[in-house]
């Protein structure tokens, strides 16, 4: 699905376009491209070879960029970019304790993150497994439309901005459960939004079942989500939800009363 134009993807007379497309050339690089020629990169962010060339030079220059034959790769100098948002972050300093003893009580996965636009960023996790989702670190992006926590997140929105997020999101079919018709996954945000929390099971990945709840700030405003999953074909979903839901609330209270105090 193509992802459709919006205001907020057009720039105005106060946006730096060589920022912002620097910012696009360090997001170019991902774990399938670690290293990559000057044409990789023009091909992939669709920018002329001669702004791409510029921006490397002055990436290089910054230590953020090595390059090296012909290719170039990222330097480990990118992480102080994340490690800023991750320092002044509240949710993320003040959090860990309340999430690690919901894990040791549950002996289920749990995770708080936030929406950037259509996806969902983990900003913390504390994880019982060793494999695949449930063991997502600080960072780690997933689809919003798809999983619980996005569902969540997206239900402090009206329908409409609910409709224009969904447009945005590159809506596709990972499991054979993963709802993609825009309708009924807009039935589902509503729900999130009756309910208060979302369930959701192999729309991801197969087997995995996921519990979130909003964390709110003093205003009563949605900051983040906590979410707890566990993979798992026989556990019974209900229960799941009826042993977990209210100590899950409870520590998303905290978790708020901690990030406004």
């Amino acid at each position: 699905m193509e992802k459709a134009d919006t205001d907020q993807q057009k720039p105005g007379y106060n946006y730096v376009q060589s920022l912002a497309r620097g910012l696009n050339i360090i997001k170019s690089f991902n774990f399938a491209r670690k290293e990559q020629s000057l044409s990789d990169i023009a091909e992939y962010t669709k920018l002329d070879r001669a702004v791409v060339r510029r921006n490397l030079l002055t990436l290089i220059n910054l230590g953020y960029i090595v390059g090296k034959g012909g290719k170039y790769a990222l330097t480990p100098r990118v992480l102080d970019l994340g490690f800023a948002y991750i320092n002044s972050s509240s949710i993320f300093n003040l959090s860990q304790g309340v999430i690690d003893r919901l894990v040791s009580q549950s002996s289920h996965s749990c995770s708080i993150a936030i929406l950037d636009d259509c996806d969902v960023l983990h900003l913390k996790t504390s994880s019982v497994h060793h494999t695949s989702f449930a063991s997502a670190r600080a960072g780690i992006r997933v689809p919003a439309y798809c999983t619980s926590m996005g569902r969540v997140l997206f239900s402090q929105f009206d329908d409409e901005k609910v409709r224009q997020l969904l447009l945005r999101s590159d809506i596709k079919k990972l499991t054979s459960k993963t709802l993609t018709d825009i309708p009924a996954i807009e039935d589902e945000v509503r729900r999130a939004r009756d309910k208060g929390w979302s369930f959701v099971f192999g729309e991801m990945e197969h087997d995995l079942l996921a519990l979130s709840v909003p964390i709110t700030n003093a205003d009563g405003m949605m900051s983040a989500v906590l979410n707890m999953s566990a993979y798992g074909e026989k556990i019974d979903h209900q229960a799941f939800i009826d042993d977990n839901l209210e100590s899950m609330r409870r520590a998303a209270r905290e978790i708020g009363i901690l990030i406004n105090a």
